[in-house]
């Protein structure tokens, strides 16, 4: 032991005996000329050192100062240096011979890197000359002399181990620092801003490659990255083990803006089979802090998260399972969606991928207490075929609506819960397929609930089919198709509609949102075809047919019956002398709004209006038949016939001589009217001219009944007095002498 001692000893005192020699007979400022000549002939620019200096204990060093590299006067990347360096330490330290290691340290002081790219190039590339043999050229081999031939030595035989004579691990180094450094990638090629590194530092320390349960120390941290003061940390221990090829990052920290994060890695035979594992996780993710890598998140996140994410596997073959947690995250995207802290709000994955697809075995999202699961496989090759599955638990609506400030005010019900599923080229989506399905037990929105919902859909070349869509409403049922076209340049459409014994006001009234118009029963049948999104669009679009049946309703907001026999048509029936002044308004016509028994018409929609050729309404005392048709804005335009029941007209018409006169041949007094106006607050005008002419007919025809029936009186009353011939008294038999008749037009002068 003495013995190595002493040789160790010696071997030390021979070393600094050698360096010391070296410092005084080698002067630094020869070699640095000699060196910088050297590199700079190999270069296309220029190296220089304001100083250089030598150490030689307690270590071996070399010091240099005002190191720079710039392009040259011929260069395109002239007056932009590529490195500047304030100070650069080599040392050597000598404790390294005692453990016969060669002991090292580094030092790089605020060194400033720019680098540049064009479309020629980087500045990197043109700092390198390109060599001066002209491609394709192949050296001469070189002329032996005579006699002597070519000595063949043997291929350096690699050992067994796959390592170099000179191992890495026989190296020990001390430190490795980059203090205060400056980087700038500025890609001309493309707009924006340059990517800055400002006050880089780092250090790695205690290499010590044979001992692979040495740590070797891992200091990183960048305060500035882009103009913008954010703080980026690195800590951890590197362990390597060059006999089995593994590495492992452990007990790492990443600080994003102290932001915390663990951290870790491992890679096992690195040569080979290269199996890593990597981990990232924090609980306290705080957006705030997170805001200046991504300024959108600034207004939209507040608060806090926890995030997992992990991965291994090889390269060709990787795992991945990770994690977002946002029940403590603040979402504010006004007025579309806010979450408060404290509801529930998360994301997990979790799938394998290879160099060829991506399969996602499990894929969750929560919403507060509902969730929403699948599956899915993409490929990475050619056109990027997908295959995807989704599926909910009952979503709680009312629950739900809490997070739409939209809907705040919404009556809004309901456990609805869906499937879907999509898959065809991501590259090509014109060509993706989807189905899936929607049920839900009731849902209740504003004035109206639904329920037993089913519904289908399949999406396909750009068709949207709505299939079996059925459930109950405004106390009847719907069933319905539809099919949208979104291939063309503005989406068209095909529905097909059917509602059986609903209440008609629910319906009218929620679906024109305008107040109660109409009461009743009914059922309703449509098939209509329109294209556009927009109201506007859909409405001038829109073409189709239908028809519609009711019973047992009323019209609120139109009275026919008082409309209709009005003050001013009843001014015209009330002629003195011909029985046609006890006309009054009927009772019916007394109330507020039509009642009816039955309303039948078919209808057909086009050019934004919907006609009605065929309107039959029966009540109690009266019928109606109505033609003509209304807007999409629900302005009506009708022309009607009026038909007041046989009762009821032998009722109004009290006269038996006048009652045939102003009926039909049924015995109905009939009246043409028109109906113009908004739904909500209708007109309604009896045709005056039509009531007019038949009352006319009437009075003149009963004034001549009346003239025939005096004149016959007055003939038969004078037949009574005429003397009997051959009876005393009388001479010649004298003339009767009659009353004039009256002039039928004298009477219907004084009608009107």
């Amino acid at each position: 032991m003495k013995l190595v001692i002493k040789l160790v000893a010696g071997l030390v005192v021979l070393v600094v005996i050698g360096i010391a020699a070296l410092f005084v007979f080698v002067k630094p400022e020869k070699v640095k000329a000699e060196v910088l000549a050297k590199i700079n002939e190999q270069i296309n620019g220029t190296l220089s050192i304001e100083k250089a200096s030598l150490k030689i204990f307690p270590f071996i060093g070399v010091h240099l100062e005002g190191l720079k590299v710039v392009p040259s006067d011929q260069s395109p990347f002239k007056g932009q240096p590529f490195v500047t360096l304030n100070g650069f330490d080599f040392k050597l330290d000598l404790k390294g011979l005692l453990y016969f290691k060669i002991a090292t340290s580094l030092l790089l002081d605020q060194p400033e890197i720019v680098y540049i790219k064009r479309a020629g190039g980087t500045n990197l590339d043109d700092l390198i000359k390109k060599s001066t043999v002209p491609p394709g050229t192949v050296a001469a081999t070189p002329t032996l002399p005579t006699g002597t031939t070519a000595e063949t030595k043997p291929s350096p035989t690699p050992s067994s181990s796959g390592e170099s004579p000179f191992m890495p691990k026989q190296i020990w180094v001390d430190a490795f620092e980059i203090r205060k450094a400056n980087i700038t990638y500025r890609d001309e090629t493309v707009p924006g801003d340059p990517l800055q590194l400002k006050d880089l530092n780092l250090k790695i320390s205690s290499i010590k490659l044979e001992d692979p349960k040495n740590p070797i120390g891992v200091k990183f941290r960048v305060d500035v990255i882009k103009g913008i003061k954010l703080p980026v940390e690195l800590t951890g221990k590197l362990f390597v083990d060059l006999k089995e090829s593994n590495v492992a990052f452990k007990e790492g920290r990443l600080a994003l803006n102290q932001i915390p994060f663990s951290l870790g890695l491992s890679v096992e035979d690195f040569k080979v089979k290269q199996k890593f594992g990597f981990s990232l996780e924090s609980s306290s993710v705080a957006w705030k802090q997170l805001a200046p890598f991504a300024p959108a998140i600034g207004p939209l996140l507040d608060g806090s998260a926890g995030l997992k994410l992990h991965a291994s596997g090889v390269p060709t073959f990787v795992h991945f399972d990770g994690a977002l947690d946002l029940t403590e995250t603040v979402v504010n995207s006004a007025p579309s969606f806010i979450k408060p802290k404290g509801k529930t709000l998360s994301a997990s994955l979790a799938g394998e991928t290879d160099t060829k697809n991506v399969t996602l075995s499990d894929f969750s999202l929560g919403i507060l207490s509902a969730k929403i699961s699948g599956s899915g496989t993409a490929s990475l090759e050619g056109d990027q075929p997908i295959s995807l599955k989704l599926a909910s638990t009952p979503l709680p609506l009312e629950e739900l609506k809490t997070l739409l400030p939209a809907y705040k005010e919404v009556t809004l019900t309901g456990q609805p819960e869906f499937k879907f599923a999509a898959a065809g080229p991501m590259k090509h989506p014109e060509q993706l397929s989807a189905s899936g399905g929607l049920t839900a037990p009731k849902i209740t929105y504003e004035k109206y609930t639904i329920a037993d919902l089913k519904s289908n859909f399949e999406y396909k070349n750009q068709i949207m089919d709505l299939q079996n869509l059925s459930f109950r409403i405004f106390e009847g049922s719907f069933i319905g198709t539809a099919k949208v076209n979104l291939a063309s340049a503005k989406p068209n459409f095909d529905l097909t509609s059917k509602l059986d014994n609903i209440d008609v006001a629910q319906a009218v009234s929620t679906f024109a949102a305008v107040p109660t118009v109409i009461t009743g029963r009914g059922n309703f049948d449509m098939k209509v075809r329109g294209e556009g999104i927009a109201a506007p669009e859909i409405k001038k679009s829109l073409i189709g047919n239908g028809s519609l049946s009711m019973k047992d309703g009323k019209f609120t907001t139109a009275n026919l019956g008082g409309g209709i026999f009005s003050d001013k048509l009843l001014a015209i029936t009330k002629v003195p002398g011909l029985g046609l002044e006890g006309f009054k308004v009927p009772e019916f016509a007394k109330g507020e709004g039509t009642a009816f028994r039955t309303l039948a018409t078919t209808f057909t929609i086009e050019n934004g209006k919907v006609h009605t050729a065929d309107m039959k309404l029966d009540g109690t005392d009266y019928a109606v038949e109505m033609n003509g048709g209304f807007s999409l804005d629900l302005d009506l335009d009708y022309k009607g016939t009026f038909h007041m029941n046989k009762n009821g007209s032998e009722n109004w018409i009290g006269n038996p001589q006048l009652r045939p006169l102003l009926t039909d041949t049924e015995g109905r007094f009939t009246l043409p009217f028109t109906l113009t106006g908004p739904m909500t607050k209708p007109t309604v005008l009896p045709d005056v001219s039509y009531v007019q002419n038949i009352f006319a007919k009437a009075a003149t025809e009963m004034a001549k009944q009346k003239a025939k029936s005096m004149a016959t009186s007055i003939a038969k009353e004078k037949l009574k007095n005429l003397p009997i011939p051959g009876q005393s008294g009388g001479g010649e038999a004298a003339k009767p002498s009659l009353p004039p008749v009256p002039n039928p037009k004298d009477l219907f002068k004084k009608l009107f």
